[in-house]
């Protein structure tokens, strides 16, 4: 059965696609939903006009989540599109539930439902979002922009690697990651205080929040050795070439709840 449905009941975001089996769109262009998925399952037994809800499945959540700050943030590094709900998936919820005006309550949590994705396809419709809340969003996403176009400025003990800025003492690390098989990105390097304290309120509501997020005292902030930080993709492999990576000092890992996290003391 080949279904054209229109999300949130806009006609400019519509999408054509099967429901059935991957064996009866093998030979078509078309996507394939089986009736089991959260969206076929939605829709079978409806009729041509009704309005139907499903839950976004992680993969596809991910691949939201990276249009969201694609579209509408500077600088921000695209989630691995995994299907898992991680630690990085559930950072990156908050951090656009802030950019889309949301408040502490509701912007602290990494839930997901139809609201959420609503606002998340529609960003600046009065349709899904109160007046306050738009007013919101709309200054933190400038905000956020000056100090994107700040921080990529050129200046002394900066390097880019993956167009972004980085302690430039730290960039050999990630070449000679690169050059043994790392296949990851960076995701954060080199940050000024006033960006690293924004990415706290995005993630937390705070400007700093223990273990997770250190604002203005961050290593991201240091330039010269052995102070400077970086946040990495695929860091369970980016980690194990650290142990051997010939550089001194070493950096490493030593957060839990932010494995992402590289620099000569852990944190």
């Amino acid at each position: 059965m080949v279904v054209k449905v229109a999300y949130d009941g806009d006609e400019n975001d519509t999408e054509a696609f099967l429901v059935g089996s991957r064996e009866e769109g093998a030979h078509g262009d078309l996507a394939v939903y089986s009736p089991q998925s959260p969206l076929g399952a939605a829709i079978l037994g409806g009729k041509a006009g009704d309005t139907r809800e499903y839950a976004l499945p992680n993969g596809n959540l991910q691949k939201v989540l990276n249009k969201f700050t694609r579209e509408h943030l500077m600088g921000m590094t695209p989630l691995v599109v995994d299907g898992k709900k991680g630690t990085e998936t559930k950072k990156r919820i908050k951090l656009v539930k802030y950019y889309l005006g949301y408040g502490k309550t509701k912007g602290r949590s990494t839930r997901v439902d139809a609201e959420f994705v609503r606002r998340l396809r529609r960003p600046g419709s009065p349709r899904y979002s109160n007046p306050a809340m738009l007013t919101r969003a709309r200054t933190r996403r400038r905000k956020q922009a000056k100090n994107a176009k700040r921080i990529a400025a050129p200046r002394a003990g900066v390097a880019t690697f993956d167009g972004k800025p980085v302690a430039a003492w730290m960039k050999p690390y990630l070449d000679w990651a690169r050059e043994h098989g790392w296949q990851g990105t960076l995701s954060s390097g080199w940050r000024d205080p006033a960006y690293s304290e924004s990415l706290c309120m995005g993630i937390c509501h705070a400007p700093k929040c223990p273990g997770r997020c250190a604002g203005r005292s961050s290593n991201h902030v240091g330039r010269v050795k052995p102070a400077g930080a970086i946040d990495v993709t695929h860091y369970e492999e980016f980690g194990r070439l650290m142990q051997s990576c010939p550089y001194e000092p070493r950096i490493f890992n030593d957060l839990p709840a932010d494995r992402v996290h590289f620099s000569a003391t852990g944190h």
